[in-house]
């Protein structure tokens, strides 16, 4: 008996001494619990809307942090339910769970169920890498037991759910609820509540966003659970069973985020770099940009057939330069390539309004005539769209319904480099290359940005506009370090040229190739289509606001015909409208 208590006791004192140095060698490099959030010392760029509202941030993942008095009961029960149904009674990990999980997944000779409580996600979220080894699970739990030991169970719980992610580029529980239901957290209900707790097993997988189906099934699991547990009754469960209020899609606003972040840095000195946190004020209109991404939704759904595979760019801007609405392509999570700023593309005929302003800058006039005719020049004939001539015309209706003949002939009679020239001062930053008289229609190859901060120019009564997206960029303690100073430039045509443009420019809209965007008197515009349909724009203006969207696709191939003045001009009128 003795010796078989000796055995014993060797044998714990061999297992003891294991656990010693395993303890000791994975503990080797972790981080100090004792000081974690000191740990995390990346710098925050915080980007935000001219209201204040935060857009998103970049560096440590910055957000809305919320206490655990303000998460609903139902929420903190859907959570529990979902993923550690013992969370408030173990002390960081589940023996029993993984067993279970051990004996599942072993049966099913693949990983089909995890059994790391709550304690052991947030350890892994805010201290390890994503990798699959054993190191790292033995950490894991080594990190679990002494956050349990640190932080009460009610600082552990919102703590991940102020740090998990959600989808959608979504971190943080709070962030979650305003994407997906625009509510704050404090005013989820059940079901909502349900969906919040159901993304946290796979939340790009099972973003509501992506795959509505999924989401409510696992919801549906998440309200089972719950009805299980004791935790709902079954009034609840039906009451909130079918509702689906899933929000809007906001994720455009993501393309000025990264264009606003690619900027900062030339507004402040490398010594503010050294600041762990810069919030950066912009000039996104917070109801701008939320009903522009309402109405792209819904056009895309409306045009779906007919745009098929095709992206869309928007940018608005008022006549001061101030970029207040921006979509870089009709889904961000797809892709993140910002076609309003970063895409060249022929302009077509918007170009004509360098030509034609330039005109009336040096002579000519609206009632000035012209004959539509067949013109040859370098074995090269422009048509028309419609493959017909219109004979005699005069400059206001041979622009207002894009006549490429009159367009070229009056090139010919002017200065091209001076037409160049006009352009870049008006906005345009892209080389334009004068190889003959085809830049008349449009062949340069411009970005939406620029064309459209030149028809800003255009409507600031010819005086250039600086486009802007950052309005001022303070510290985390509240210091100013850049605040944008307004400043105004000199008109660079005559007023008599400006008045005379935008004339032509309201007969677009009024009876030429932009009708569909004629929903007032104040608006103006100009349409531009591509060679063989690859490229769709519509440029205009009222009294306060410039709307440039451009339609194409991104590998330079036609559209399914497609014209500037189709789907770019009813959308156009659809944003516009919420403009007034």
């Amino acid at each position: 008996m003795k010796i078989f208590l000796k055995i014993i006791f060797i044998f714990l004192i061999i297992i003891l001494t294991t656990i010693a140095i395993g303890y000791l060698y994975y503990s080797n490099g972790l981080p100090d619990i004792d000081n974690f959030e000191s740990n995390n010392n990346k710098k925050i760029i915080q980007i935000n809307f001219s209201n204040d509202e935060i857009i998103t941030s970049f560096g440590d993942v910055a957000r809305k942090k919320v206490e655990y008095y303000e998460l609903p009961q139902h929420l903190i029960n859907a959570v529990i339910s979902i993923e550690d149904q013992k969370f408030f009674v173990h002390n960081g990990i589940d023996i029993k769970a993984i067993i279970r999980a051990f004996y599942v997944n072993q049966k099913s000779k693949r990983i089909v169920q995890g059994a790391s409580t709550i304690t052991q996600q947030l350890a892994k979220m805010l201290f390890l890498k994503p990798e699959r080894t054993f190191k790292r699970k033995i950490q894991e739990i080594i990190l679990a037991f002494k956050l349990e030991k640190k932080f009460s169970k009610e600082q552990i719980l919102t703590m991940y759910l102020n740090n998990a992610y959600f989808g959608s580029g979504n971190y943080g529980v709070s962030s979650a609820s305003q994407y997906y239901f625009d509510k704050d957290i404090t005013e989820l209900n059940l079901r909502e509540s349900a969906l919040i707790a159901a993304l946290l097993k796979a939340p790009s997988k099972l973003s509501l966003k992506n795959d509505i189906k999924s989401a409510n099934k696992r919801a549906d699991l998440v309200i089972n659970n719950m009805k299980q547990s004791g935790l709902i009754k079954n009034s609840d469960k039906d009451n909130f069973l079918t509702e689906n209020n899933y929000g809007t899609n906001r994720l455009q606003r993501l393309y000025f985020a990264d264009y606003a972040y690619g900027q900062f840095q030339e507004f402040i000195n490398k010594d503010d770099l050294l600041n762990k946190k810069l919030i950066i004020k912009s000039s996104l209109n917070y109801k701008i940009q939320q009903n522009l991404e309402n109405i792209l939704k819904n056009f895309d759904q409306k045009n779906y057939k007919k745009l098929g595979k095709s992206e869309i760019a928007v940018i608005v801007m008022n006549k001061d330069g101030a970029i207040l609405g921006m979509s870089g392509g009709r889904n961000y999570q797809r892709s993140q390539f910002n076609r309003a700023i970063l895409s060249q593309r022929q302009a077509g005929s918007l170009f004509k309004t360098f030509v034609y302003l330039d005109a009336f800058n040096n002579g000519y006039n609206l009632n000035d005539e012209f004959e539509d005719k067949k013109i040859e020049f370098a074995n090269w004939s422009p048509e028309n769209y419609e493959k017909k001539y219109y004979g005699k015309t005069t400059l206001k209706d041979a622009y207002a319904n894009s006549l490429n003949s009159v367009s070229i002939q009056l090139a010919k009679n002017l200065d091209r480099k001076r037409i160049i020239n006009l352009a870049l001062k008006l906005g345009v930053t892209s080389l334009i290359k004068d190889n003959d008289l085809t830049i008349a229609l449009g062949t340069s190859e411009l970005t939406l940005y620029e064309l459209t901060n030149a028809y800003a120019s255009i409507a600031n009564m010819g005086m250039p506009v600086i486009p802007y997206a950052i309005e001022e960029i303070t510290n985390q303690d509240g210091e100013s370090l850049y605040k944008r100073q307004s400043s105004g430039f000199p008109a660079i045509v005559s007023q008599e040229a400006i008045l005379s443009i935008k004339e032509a420019m309201r007969e677009v809209v009024r009876k030429g190739t932009g009708k569909k965007a004629n929903i007032g008197n104040n608006i103006y515009g100009k349409t531009g289509t591509s060679q063989e349909f690859i490229d769709a724009w519509f440029i205009g203006f009222n009294d306060d606001y410039v709307v440039g969207i451009w339609i194409g696709n991104d590998n330079n191939k036609p559209t399914n015909k497609i014209t500037g003045g189709s789907l770019p001009a009813e959308l156009f009128a659809e944003i516009i409208a919420t403009l007034n």
